[in-house]
């Protein structure tokens, strides 16, 4: 999920830099200052109600926001750009089968003897 997310805001147009929270940890930084990233990580997580902040520095928009469990900080080119709605869809990952296995001898030589009556060669029964 949090490649995804990175995926999709390196994809954005404006794209500045930013970084990735999962658990209160940094997971993912590009471009951004640590110590800024932080601060607006930190004031986005105790504004509990707000569905995300915007800080407007030198002709960026710096956006934190959530995604999922994950709180992302943004920062984009221009003054009050949207935040991006992300809707990750379910993982994409399919359930595995168990894995093939080898027929058994017996399997094999019923399975022999049914192609060999099928063509004759042995008596039908």
């Amino acid at each position: 999920m949090i490649k995804a997310v990175i995926d999709l805001i390196r994809d954005m147009p404006g794209y500045a830099g930013m970084a990735v929270y999962f658990s209160y940890n940094c997971v993912y930084s590009d471009l951004l200052d640590r110590k800024l990233v932080d601060g607006m990580c930190d004031l986005y997580i105790e504004s509990l109600h707000a569905e995300a902040i915007t800080a407007i520095v030198r002709g960026y928009s710096i956006l934190a926001f959530s995604v999922g469990d994950i709180v992302v900080v943004a920062r984009f080119e221009g003054r009050y750009s949207r935040v991006p709605a992300i809707i990750l869809e379910t993982d994409d990952i399919a359930p595995a089968g168990p894995a093939p296995r080898l027929i058994s001898r017996e399997e094999a030589r019923r399975e022999a003897q049914q192609l060999l009556r099928s063509f004759h060669i042995l008596p039908q029964d």
